[in-house]
């Protein structure tokens, strides 16, 4: 099943198809190439559409299969800034902000910080709320697959920022 997902991926079919196998893709994501791959798409495809869900998939496979990401986070988190200064397309630019939010660590709080400040609304607030997540996820020592039970956690007081 998987080969026939990258394969679709992989082609010219419509990006219905597409957008809707890069999610299936990270349920069978298994290794490495998996995430390369995503990489790959995120860099290259001309839909950003498909860019978008890469960046969301991205943040999903940092919530679900940490241990694929964790050799290839600084490449991907490299990708996801130049995806936020480079792509044309506000929602890629918003998808890879709010990945940065899940994915990055202490060096990319500045990176978001300096996105508060952009001129397009979207963009500074979702900078915004992907630096505050940011902050809270270090200064609590939990990872993007933790973030939502422990603010849900009747003990968990929340931390002005």
């Amino acid at each position: 099943m998987k080969e026939e997902i990258i394969r679709i991926l992989q082609s010219d079919e419509p990006a219905f198809i597409r957008f809707e196998l890069l999610e299936a893709l990270v349920d069978y994501a298994d290794g490495e190439e998996d995430v390369r791959l995503m990489l790959s798409i995120l860099r290259h495809d001309k839909d950003p559409m498909i860019r978008h869900e890469v960046a969301a998939q991205l943040l999903r496979l940092e919530q679900t299969k940490p241990e694929l990401m964790y050799l290839l986070k600084k490449t991907i988190l490299a990708l996801l800034k130049e995806t936020v200064v480079n792509d044309e397309s506000v929602i890629v630019k918003h998808e890879a902000l709010e990945a940065i939010g899940y994915i990055g660590e202490q060096e990319e709080l500045n990176f978001l910080l300096s996105y508060t400040r952009d001129l397009n609304e979207d963009i500074r607030t979702t900078s915004q709320v992907a630096y505050e997540s940011l902050r809270y996820r270090i200064d609590n020592n939990i990872g993007a697959s933790e973030l939502s039970s422990y603010l849900l956690n009747p003990k968990t007081e929340f931390i002005d920022l």
